[in-house]
């Protein structure tokens, strides 16, 4: 039954396309793009505010761009290329096309700052940089050669590219955040059959359906982002970009468009939605990134056409779990339960695995976590419980977790119970060490349109919802909720 329903979902044809695309181009993101290609370019295309091109046409551009940047440049199986850019068409193209001669990449936020980008390239040898122009300058110092990716290339006269291109094998690196702000590379081997579990799985629990629309809001450079790309050109979507996100530009689209799928993070859904009381024309909403608080999960179930999913990972292993939209309306502040080829172990403060319902740390074991030859335990620092059910809880980061009157205090957990004031539309919990060196709960608020702060009210409210010792002492209003939580 298993073979069955794994067949249905790829179609036999697809299969077959799969395997002859693996032969001609190895373990690359081309092989990828090479499968789908012939699929009719009205029911398959990505879109940005620029262009707009079917699979077919990606993949001949993106071989021509290979084929232009192994002229040009040299580039071949054993260079070390960075890509850095928005969410663009040009950005996709790219990457197939580097990752097609089976290079190492390294994708960068472009966000950042000047340092940022000397440091890693003070301690990495790079032989291209891809960028759009804008950012060139943030490159100058160093004598890597830099390749704008916005460059018009006649794609229609570059010569055939096969020899270039066949059966290589292609590594992503992409950065994650790393402890105390310090950039972690976490690489990834371009390896199918590690990916086939959790494909079928994810494909299964989100209902995914081949030639539907999809908005991918996520940055391309961030994991959950190239990971939802992919996913999307392997289900044939109709693709759409965005350079920047801009809370008013998507509720346009999404109501003009239809969406069947929005691929985001839980802020970006809040910023939407607080902009209307109709609400947005979306069927199914995807959020991962960050913790999907229960406050932004009731807001969506108030609208009976959506339907929402949260996924839990992290950098070094990609998706663990899904709580699919049944899930959520048992339990609004669950991040589902583990997919298939996903081990997860709850380890407590003595060490030991943690019981039902008791708090500890999340270690996840996986086949296809980021270079994790040995297979080994991957230890995350995220707090978590398991319920009677099975189901997965986060109660925050082990490096927020704070000791008040000798009690174990999560900020999630405080920020859950202060969702539930009508007045609150966003809050976030700190602990303020005091001058005598002991933890107090701060709580940054941004109140809901038309309301006040008065805090003698709010501490009376919230003494009926928690223990003394849970009640935040000092308080800030903010006007807007913090963009640079938009990743």
């Amino acid at each position: 039954m298993k073979a069955v329903s794994k067949l249905q979902i790829l179609g036999f044809m697809q299969i077959l396309r799969m395997v002859k695309s693996i032969n001609k181009h190895g373990f690359t993101l081309l092989t990828l793009l090479d499968s789908v290609k012939k699929t009719a370019k009205e029911n398959a295309y990505i879109q940005d505010e620029y262009q707009h091109l079917s699979y077919n046409e990606l993949y001949k551009q993106s071989a021509a761009m290979a084929f232009y940047l192994n002229k040009e440049f040299n580039i071949q199986s054993n260079s070390k290329i960075v890509i850095v850019g928005a969410n663009s068409v040009q950005f996709v193209k790219s990457l197939f096309a580097v990752s097609g001669l089976g290079t190492t990449i390294f994708l960068l936020n472009p966000n950042q700052k000047k340092s940022y980008f000397d440091t890693f390239l003070s301690t990495h040898k790079i032989d291209l940089i891809l960028a759009e122009k804008t950012l060139f300058a943030d490159f100058s110092s160093f004598k890597t050669p830099l390749f704008c990716y916005d460059e018009i290339i006649d794609f229609d006269s570059t010569p055939k590219t096969e020899n270039i291109l066949k059966r290589k094998k292609g590594k992503i690196a992409v950065l994650s955040s790393g402890t105390k702000g310090k950039p972690k590379i976490e690489k990834r081997k371009i390896k199918i059959k590690n990916f086939l579990n959790p494909f079928f799985d994810i494909v299964q629990k989100l209902h995914l359906k081949k030639n539907k629309s999809t908005l991918i809001s996520i940055p391309l450079f961030h994991g959950y982002g190239l990971a939802s790309l992919f996913l999307s050109i392997f289900m044939t979507q109709k693709i759409r970009l965005f350079k920047k996100f801009d809370s008013e530009k998507t509720l346009f689209f999404l109501n003009k468009e239809e969406t069947d799928y929005w691929i985001t993070v839980p802020l970006m859904i809040q910023k939407v939605y607080q902009l209307t009381d109709v609400n947005p024309k979306v069927k199914n909403i995807i959020s991962g990134g960050d913790i999907l608080q229960s406050n932004v999960v009731k807001i969506i179930h108030k609208t009976p056409f959506t339907k929402l999913y949260n996924l839990y990972g992290t950098s070094e292993t990609g998706v663990c779990t899904i709580a699919t939209h049944e899930d959520l309306i048992k339990y609004p502040d669950t991040i589902g339960k583990t997919i298939k080829g996903v081990e997860v172990k709850i380890i407590n403060s003595n060490q030991n695995l943690a019981k039902k319902n008791e708090v500890g740390h999340l270690v996840i074991k996986c086949e296809w976590s980021s270079d994790n030859k040995n297979n080994t335990d991957i230890p995350t620092k995220d707090l978590v419980l398991r319920n009677n059910e099975g189901y997965l809880f986060i109660k925050g980061r082990q490096d927020d977790m704070m000791i008040i009157g000798g009690e174990n205090v999560y900020p999630v957990e405080i920020e859950n119970i202060i969702y539930k004031n009508p007045n609150i539309q966003w809050v976030k919990i700190k602990n303020v060490i005091d001058e005598n060196q002991i933890s107090k709960i701060h709580a940054d608020l941004v109140m809901n349109q038309n309301a006040v702060f008065c805090e003698a009210e709010f501490i009376h409210w919230i003494s009926q919802e928690v223990p003394n010792y849970m009640i935040p002492k000092f308080f800030c209003v903010l006007e807007n909720i913090p963009v640079t939580k938009l990743i």
